[in-house]
């Protein structure tokens, strides 16, 4: 195993732990149609279907990356982080400090990412 790569995991898993440690994001909730007036426009109407749209793919991502901190978590606590939760091979320093919550190595990433289409 490679000291320097050590080093660096043992850093990003410090990161992840702060991530993790932070107290979720207050979720606004947006109204899905705010107070139409009658004199609205179709203008107004398609603002609320957009914004209704942009504020569901927001609480996806959040609810993505809450998922995927709760593997990263997992992994720590079984002593297999840093490496891919797929292959088992030690997942790249640059990737995890990047991306401390990551559990997968790029090439099983990409398949999961293909199975997904």
């Amino acid at each position: 195993m490679d000291k320097d790569w050590t080093s660096r995991i043992h850093a990003s898993r410090s990161k992840l732990l702060a991530i993790a440690a932070q107290e979720p994001a207050e979720v606004a909730i947006m109204e899905a149609a705010p107070e139409l007036r009658p004199d609205g426009d179709e203008g107004d109407i398609a603002q609320v279907v957009i914004d209704g749209e942009i504020a569901q793919r927001i609480a996806d991502l959040r609810s993505s990356l809450q998922a995927q901190l709760s593997r990263a978590l997992d992994q720590l606590a079984l002593g297999k982080y840093g490496y891919c939760e797929d292959c088992g091979a030690e997942i790249p320093a640059e990737r995890m400090e990047f991306a401390p919550e990551t559990t997968t190595c790029v090439p099983c990433q990409g398949r999961r990412d293909r199975a997904k289409t």
